[in-house]
């Protein structure tokens, strides 16, 4: 788990999810994502499947970022049950890093924004990936 707290405008989403132009600047979870791949593709001995899921929490609701029916409603306001699981939450499978990432552009499109008095995009949220 990786947690990025801080006051608005102080550069959390950039160091989290910048996707470049310049390898210096991209983020922790695209590096992250290679990362992960890179380990897999090493690793002769073994089998995996990465999958990806990304929900966010606003005004006490959980919902499902990748829902292919989100702008209509759907996996919105899902419950989460004991050890964080999210029944009904979506869950894609990942061949590669590039699929993760697009993934993680999907679900970043639906987030909801709501201006603050120090930001007029933040997105007063939290968002899991």
């Amino acid at each position: 788990t990786i947690l990025a707290y801080g006051q608005t405008g102080s550069g959390k989403t950039y160091s989290l999810l910048n996707t470049g132009p310049r390898i210096v600047d991209v983020g922790l979870l695209p590096r992250l994502a290679v990362a992960i791949f890179q380990e897999i593709a090493a690793d002769y001995e073994n089998a995996y499947e990465v999958q990806a899921a990304a929900a966010q929490v606003y005004n006490e609701e959980v919902d499902d970022l990748l829902h292919l029916s989100h702008h209509s409603g759907g996996g919105q306001n899902l419950y989460v049950q004991n050890a964080g699981v999210v029944p009904g939450l979506t869950w894609v499978r990942c061949r590669q890093p590039e699929e993760m990432l697009n993934l993680f552009a999907r679900a970043h499109a639906n987030v909801i924004y709501a201006e603050t008095l120090m930001n007029k995009s933040s997105s007063r949220s939290h968002a899991v990936f």
